[in-house]
C-alpha cells in the first residue's frame, strides 16, 4: 500500500498470529518500505466475533509524507484503523481516523472548512469530500449530508462558496464566492436521493410484514398470492429508510394488498440467505404462490419501482 505524495515509500502490511492464537492478532507493518523487519511498527489486537465470523480490528498512528514544490516534505500524522474478516479472508481494511480541519476570514466573517478522505490515498482531490460551516455554527461540517465532493459547490449558511483546489496534503484550499443560481434550500431539494419517496402521500398505514418463511409461504399458498421476501439487517441503513418511507407510502400499501410480505434477518437466516443468493441488503425476491421466484431487487427501492414490482407479481401489468 501506498499512501502520500509522489515518492511515497510503498508498505508492507502483514497479519501474524501469537504463539497458540487461533485468530489473527497482531498487524506488522514496514513503514520505510524496506521490508519486514525489527524497525516495522507493530499493532496487536483481542479478536472478537460478530455476525457469524471473526473481526481482527487494529489502531496504528502513521506520518504520512508529501513533498513541496520547493523539494521540501510536509508529514501529517494520521491514526490509521485495520480490520480482516474471516468471512473475507483475502482482504484487509483500512481507514483512516480523522480529517483536515481550518479556518479563513472572509469578507462574510470567519468560515471553517473540512477535507475528509473518500479515496483513501493519504492525499487530497477530486475523489475525496468538503464541507464548509460559518461562524460559531460548526456542527454542519461533520455530517454527511453537508459532505460533497471536492470541486462541488457547497453552502455555509445561505452563502454558497466553491472549493477550487486544494494541495495533495490538505494543508491549503483555495475557496471562493460562488453563485449556483438557486437558493440553498432548491439546492439541496434537488440533491435528494430519497426527495420523490419523501413527497409521496404517507397516511399512516404500512405494510403488514411476517417474520417467519414458512409461515408466510404457507398462507401464500392457501391464498393463492405471491410472496415479497425482504431479507434485511439490524445495521443496514437503506432498509431503516425504506422501512420510513417506502413501506409507510399510501400507494405501496395499496400495491401489497394480496401479497403475502415477510421480513428476514440476513444475519440470522444464513440458509434462506445461501438458497435465494443474497449477496447485500436489502435484497427483495418475489416468490408465486408456488415459491416460484418472478423477480428480484437489489438494494434501495424506490415507492415508483416497488410498486412496479409489486404490480407484475399480481399479474396487474406486463414484466419488462
Amino acid at each position: 500500500m501506498t499512501l502520500g505524495g509522489e515518492g511515497a515509500p510503498t508498505w508492507t502490511v502483514r497479519l501474524e498470529k501469537s504463539e497458540a492464537a487461533d485468530n489473527y492478532d497482531s498487524l506488522r507493518v514496514d513503514l520505510e518500505g524496506d521490508g519486514l523487519g525489527d524497525d516495522d511498527l507493530v499493532a496487536t489486537c483481542t479478536p472478537t466475533e460478530r455476525r457469524d465470523a471473526i473481526w481482527s480490528s487494529f489502531s496504528v498512528y502513521v506520518e504520512i509524507v508529501h513533498h513541496d514544490a520547493s523539494g521540501g516534505t510536509v508529514t501529517n500524522p494520521t491514526e490509521l484503523s485495520f480490520w480482516y474478516v474471516t468471512t473475507s479472508p483475502d482482504v484487509i481494511r483500512f481507514v483512516p481516523d480523522g480529517w483536515m480541519q481550518g479556518t479563513a476570514e472572509t469578507d462574510a466573517g470567519t468560515i471553517h472548512v473540512l477535507l475528509a478522505e473518500l479515496t483513501v490515498d493519504g492525499r487530497f482531490d477530486e475523489g475525496d469530500r468538503w464541507s464548509v460551516a460559518e461562524g460559531d455554527a460548526i456542527a454542519p461540517l461533520y455530517t454527511s449530508k453537508a459532505s460533497r465532493a471536492i470541486g462541488d459547490f457547497n453552502w455555509a449558511g445561505e452563502q454558497a462558496w466553491m472549493l477550487e483546489r486544494v494541495s495533495p496534503d490538505g494543508r491549503t484550499a483555495w475557496l471562493r464566492p460562488h453563485d449556483p443560481g438557486l437558493s440553498r434550500a432548491e439546492d439541496e431539494l434537488a440533491r435528494d436521493p430519497y426527495g420523490p419517496d419523501r413527497r409521496e402521500k404517507h397516511s399512516g398505514e404500512s405494510v403488514v410484514f411476517l417474520h417467519d418463511f414458512d409461515e408466510a409461504t404457507a398462507q401464500a399458498r392457501d391464498l393463492g398470492q405471491p410472496v415479497l421476501l425482504d431479507f434485511e439487517t439490524t445495521w443496514c441503513g437503506p432498509c431503516e429508510v425504506m422501512d420510513q418511507m417506502v413501506y409507510t407510502a399510501d400507494r405501496v400499501v395499496a400495491a401489497a394488498e394480496g401479497v403475502t410480505a415477510v421480513k428476514l434477518d440476513g444475519d440470522e437466516e444464513k440458509q434462506l440467505v445461501e438458497r435465494f443468493e443474497v449477496t447485500g441488503y436489502p435484497t427483495l425476491v418475489l416468490l408465486s404462490a408456488e415459491g416460484d421466484v418472478v423477480a428480484r431487487a437489489a438494494g434501495y427501492q424506490s415507492v415508483e419501482r416497488l410498486v412496479a414490482m409489486l404490480a407484475r407479481a399480481k399479474g396487474d401489468s406486463p414484466a419488462p
